[in-house]
């Protein structure tokens, strides 16, 4: 089972006081919460959907999209999950593996209104454009505040037959000032469940940061590129791998944005290594001036 969470606030006396753990009043919440920042559960998605009925009669509660085109469901339960959320989550994979191109961006743009198509955000939030292909292979991910042993015994052999699906539990504490603290615990490793995964998905393996550095190599620019990806991996939240290169976030007024790509799979010796910094969020992030970015690169 998911390791149990346990947490003590440190008292002006020096002394620990735990923290009682408590229900979470609305599942609503939760799912706002995730609206509002997706990165809570995972690191690597865009939401494009919320409440999306299905042909069967089903509403998948959010429906997102990976840095790779690929379709992430995500099933909220907030008390314990009963044995046949399963069930419903494999029920919605059925639906989603046929949604083709054209559907999903029906959804995507009919979720984003008017503010960007999904292309436009796709890539405001990826650093990267949209793929050709989407939806080659598909996620699923149980989000609740305690799990029965039933559901862990279904999902982890589900996840050892190759399906990509995992459960991620959240606990709600109440400390005494009257604060509110959440804690987040994965059944499954997240790099453990896709590496499951990928050994029966139809993709081609994942982008690596191994890639990239032979891509660099290839390209006559490994110095540079080993210079750039450490400092940026020095001022930045986190980075990772694209068909390119690799992509750095920084988290702006509690989103996490991409402030600049390497692309040394772009790159020659002559010219030099390829990069693309995205004005506003760098600057913003860097609490700097677009004359001081200007200066800082060649």
């Amino acid at each position: 089972m998911p390791q149990q969470i346990r947490i003590w606030e440190v008292g002006d006396d020096d002394l620990l006081k735990e923290v009682p753990a408590s229900s979470l009043d609305r599942e609503e919440r939760l799912q706002n919460w995730l609206v509002r920042d997706i990165s809570i559960v995972a690191d690597d998605l865009l939401v494009i959907g919320r409440e999306v009925p299905t042909a069967f009669g089903g509403r998948i509660d959010l429906l997102c999209l990976d840095s790779r085109g690929d379709l992430v469901v995500i099933e909220l339960k907030r008390d314990k999950t009963p044995r046949d959320v399963t069930a419903q989550v494999l029920d919605y994979a059925s639906w989603v593996k046929d949604l083709t191109v054209e559907r999903i961006n029906d959804l995507a743009n009919d979720y984003l209104s008017d503010t960007a198509t999904l292309a436009e955000v796709f890539r405001d939030r990826f650093g990267d454009d949209l793929p050709d292909t989407l939806n080659v292979d598909h996620r699923l991910l149980i989000v609740a505040s305690a799990m029965h042993d039933s559901t862990e015994r279904i999902v982890r052999y589900l996840s050892d037959a190759g399906i990509g699906i995992n459960v991620v539990t959240f606990q709600h504490f109440s400390a005494s000032d009257g604060k509110e603290l959440m804690a987040r615990v994965f059944l499954i490793e997240p790099t453990e469940a896709e590496a499951k995964a990928a050994a029966t998905s139809k993709r081609a393996p994942r982008d690596t940061f191994e890639r990239s550095r032979s891509l660099a190599d290839e390209h006559g620019v490994g110095e540079l590129y080993e210079r750039l990806v450490k400092t940026l991996s020095e001022i930045t939240e986190y980075q990772y791998p694209t068909k390119f290169g690799v992509s750095s976030m920084g988290d702006i007024g509690g989103t996490e944005r991409v402030i600049m790509r390497v692309e040394p799979g772009r790159s020659n010796s002559s010219s030099g290594l390829r990069f693309d910094y995205y004005p506003q969020p760098f600057t913003e992030y860097t609490n700097s001036s677009p004359e001081d970015v200007s200066s800082w690169f060649p």
